[in-house]
């Protein structure tokens, strides 16, 4: 009986041993808090509305702002971050941008410890902008945008509205004019080969709008229309992927940017404020 006891004992204890062998204490993680980010001077106003974490180049995941996740992390490793937006601003349709900089930080992992981190971004030096759009300068009334033959009225320039500095564009329709269209100044032979292409803006308006390309060839030009942009009745910004639009004109030897309104018949006086406008690639030569 005491050798059976015995026998029983000695199971019992390399079973439990077994257990904690097979399943160990499982790790407490450490909490990540972002709150919100910074930008750098060259960036003047975002709308970063996620994170992207890797932690030494292995997705951890993505977070919407404010931020509060959990890392399991040895001490040594990065903590790597990326800028996420919502592209055409559409909700549904995150990813992260390509021209900002990735915030990398080294930190000790306490486990259940809380640590707040705020990323700084700021673009990447592969970023070529090309249109620079802030409306500050006063050389012409329409500064680097000119109306077409379409248009009913004229985009102007206010110091009543900006998002930053002390101006910004303003096309008001209203009366018997019910169309706008105006489109740049420049045009710009833009890569079609999959490369990013972005144009950025802030705007304010209560009527919706069209952003476009015109993709002028020899003997014609396409008028393509790229994104609806609705109503906000504070400052946005939004960021328009041209990318697959371009790729859809190979032989076009350069395009232009325009802006399309109908005023809405609910709409009595419609009111369209633009600022900070960026056309904007990667340029990796």
């Amino acid at each position: 009986m005491k050798k059976l006891y015995f026998l029983i004992f000695t199971v019992s204890l390399f079973y439990f041993n077994s257990c904690d062998y097979i399943n160990p204490p499982e790790k407490i993680p450490t909490y990540i808090q972002i709150d919100t980010v910074l930008i750098t001077n060259d960036i003047i106003s975002h709308n970063i509305s996620d994170v992207w974490v890797n932690i030494d180049g292995i997705a951890l995941g993505t977070f919407e702002l404010p931020a509060l996740f959990p890392v399991l992390a040895e001490n040594g490793q990065v903590l790597q971050i990326r800028a996420g937006i919502k592209n055409n601003g559409y909700t549904e349709n995150r990813i992260y941008y390509p021209f900002y900089s990735t915030f990398s930080v080294n930190l000790t992992y306490n486990e259940a410890e809380t640590i707040k981190i705020t990323p700084e971004f700021s673009y990447i030096e592969s970023t070529k902008i090309i249109w620079n759009e802030d409306f500050e300068e006063t050389l012409h009334p329409g500064h680097s945008i000119a109306k077409t033959a379409k248009s009913d009225v004229d985009i102007t320039v206010t110091n009543s509205q900006f998002f930053s500095g002390e101006k910004c564009g303003q096309i008001i329709i209203q009366g018997e004019n019910n169309i706008f269209e105006g489109k740049s100044i420049d045009s710009w032979n833009l890569p079609r080969d999959g490369t990013p292409v972005y144009l950025e803006l802030n705007y304010k308006n209560n009527n919706e709008f069209v952003v476009g390309v015109f993709a002028n060839s020899l003997y014609i030009t396409n008028q393509q229309p790229v994104l609806t942009v609705y109503a906000s009745d504070t400052w946005n910004k939004i960021y328009i992927e041209l990318t697959p639009v371009l790729q859809n004109f190979q032989t076009a030897f350069n395009f232009e940017i325009y802006f399309g309104i109908l005023k809405r018949d609910d709409v009595t006086r419609a009111e369209i404020y633009f600022d900070n406008i960026k056309l904007i690639y990667l340029d990796e030569n």
